[in-house]
């Protein structure tokens, strides 16, 4: 009798850790995802506070090599001009998108 007793309660005993596991496991794994959001939005928080300096200086840079510089007299070296920050923003905006797809890939 003290052995189905003993075995019995070894049963409920390693049955209540299984319950036990399966309850904290899910805790834990959150836990370990927020962290991990935490972390990837200040890294993104970085990147997007560098890529907006990016344009401000773009932007600042477009306009004095098109309007604030008295060697450009036509209106087809301001299109030039325009042309070629315009690329450079192009460049800044694919960049932001090679972020948001690895952001993407990494969710799903």
């Amino acid at each position: 009798m003290e052995t189905r007793s003993r075995s019995s309660s070894v049963i409920i005993i390693g049955l209540l850790a299984l319950i036990l596991a399966a309850t904290v496991y899910p805790i834990v794994q959150d836990h370990l995802n927020k962290e991990e959001a935490q972390q990837r939005r200040a890294t993104m928080v970085q990147v997007l506070a560098v890529q907006q300096s990016i344009v401000e200086e773009l932007l600042s840079e477009y306009q004095a090599a098109a309007y604030d510089n008295p060697g450009v007299d036509r209106i087809a070296e301001q299109q030039l001009i325009a042309t070629e920050h315009q690329l450079m923003a192009l460049q800044v905006l694919m960049q932001q998108n090679i972020l948001i797809l690895e952001l993407l890939s990494e969710h799903w």
